[in-house]
């Protein structure tokens, strides 16, 4: 086995050399090779000229990289990707925090199965010598609840710079790095995550040694840093060019798309709330969110009950989009009712045309690529011709059902003539799921869900 490990460094010029030796001491002495790679990242005092000493004297296996430019991110991805030739490896921070030996911790999980092995100062806090100042604390841990929620659930230290990675993992994740800032470790978990990669936390030795470069204002570009992650993930940019996940995993990506889509149905709830007499502010701003919840909850449900019945997760995907269908059918129709104060005949027929075709086209695309996940496209003009036709028939009998309904039938049970109109449109809309979940499934995304 070879270990590669990087070292990013500003302008560490008082404690680069401690920190060489003090490695390469511990690293002489084991049975597997190693190298060192400084990466140093737009410095301005002698850090790189201190290294290429050592390099030619003291220490044979360290090796300097000198960047123009900063940000400790694109130093650690430069030196993994450009220099790296390890079968293992890692990265650690040039002020030794977190000391060389604690290394044997982490390199037995890479045997174990595991592909990304992090050192972590909250997993046992007793391992922490030298704390940081209370208010660094505590914006440290109302950080990493914040980076639970939105990027990478169950990690209690994102951040601390001692990483160890199985060569293929380390290739595939930093050739996907676009944070190269502060943020840059969320980004690094966020993409292994993506990648259906096993990560271990391991509690390690840490020391607060004073003297580093993470200014306040690191925060908030950490918290930016972590908004365009979200989007990244959200967007599926981590998961380009990468094997679909087994069947029955969901990924943090899948959840996103859960809450996305239960927030745009509370949105377009909204209309229908207000044509059916409800105008409390409380209920209309707690909406979205609450759907959210509820859609990611679902979908978590369909994936608990898919170990006994495999179809119930992609089931559950399907009805989490046919609940934001709906929502924006009935948005539509409804903000077309209050609008004009029509809520029966052949005008809302006419109304239902626009609301479905848009509740349509926008199934079409999550249906495709989240709920069937169709691997082989063969293009727009080989699905959608069956998708409109399927569209079509759904459209046909939903529009049918609601003219007659409301038309030939009086509004019963004490409801006023705008509820009357939403009850027929949800009977409208169950036969409508029917017909689209079978058509979708055995003719439109045929392909895929045969793979399944």
């Amino acid at each position: 086995m070879k270990l590669s490990i990087i070292i990013p460094a500003y302008n560490e010029e008082h404690r680069i050399e401690a920190t060489l030796l003090d490695i390469d001491k511990y690293l002489s002495k084991q049975s597997y090779d190693y190298e060192i790679i400084v990466v140093v990242n737009n410095s301005h005092d002698k850090t790189y000229a201190i290294v290429k000493n050592l390099e030619s004297t003291k220490i044979k296996k360290a090796f300097a990289m000198n960047l123009p430019e900063g940000g400790k991110g694109n130093a650690v991805k430069r030196g993994i990707l450009e220099k790296a030739s390890g079968d293992v490896v890692m990265f650690m921070d040039a002020d030794n925090a977190t000391p060389i030996e604690e290394i044997q911790k982490l390199l037995p999980f890479l045997d174990q199965g595991y592909d990304v092995v992090i050192g972590s100062r909250y997993t046992e806090p007793n391992l922490v010598k030298q704390h940081q100042p209370f208010y660094r604390i505590v914006l440290s841990r109302l950080s990493n609840i914040l980076i639970q929620l939105l990027a990478v659930p169950g990690i209690k230290d994102t951040q601390l710079g001692f990483k160890v990675f199985s060569k293929k993992a380390a290739d595939d994740i930093f050739s996907k790095v676009s944070i190269l800032r502060w943020g840059f470790d969320m980004e690094v978990l966020t993409i292994a995550l993506a990648h259906n990669y096993k990560i271990k936390e391991i509690g390690v030795s840490w020391t607060e040694n004073g003297g580093g470069h993470v200014p306040l204002k690191a925060y908030i570009e950490s918290l930016i840093d972590l908004l365009r992650i979200k989007l990244n993930s959200m967007s599926g940019k981590y998961n380009e060019n990468q094997v679909a996940a087994p069947t029955g995993i969901l990924t943090v990506r899948d959840y996103d798309l859960a809450a996305l889509a239960g927030f745009i149905t509370g949105i377009f709830l909204i209309p229908t709330f207000l044509n059916i007499g409800s105008h409390s502010k409380v209920i209309l701003i707690a909406l979205p969110f609450v759907f959210a919840i509820c859609l990611v909850f679902g979908v978590w449900l369909g994936k608990f009950l898919s170990r006994w019945i495999p179809i119930m997760l992609q089931l559950s995907k399907f009805a989490a989009i046919g609940i934001l269908n709906t929502a924006i059918n009935f948005g539509i129709l409804n903000l077309a009712s209050i609008f004009t104060g029509v809520t029966s005949g052949l005008a809302v027929g006419g109304y239902n045309v626009p609301s479905t075709i848009v509740a349509a086209s926008n199934s079409y695309f999550w249906n495709k690529y989240w709920v069937f996940k169709k691997a082989e496209d063969k293009g727009a003009l080989h699905d959608i011709p069956k998708f409109i036709a399927v569209t079509v028939v759904g459209l046909l009998l939903n529009s049918a059902i609601l003219v007659l309904f409301t038309s030939m039938l009086a509004p019963q049970f004490g409801l006023n003539r705008g509820a009357w109109l939403n009850l027929g449109k949800a009977i409208a809309t169950l036969l409508g799921i029917v017909i689209d979940f079978l058509g979708y499934k055995f003719i439109v995304f045929a392909t895929k869900s045969r793979k399944a």
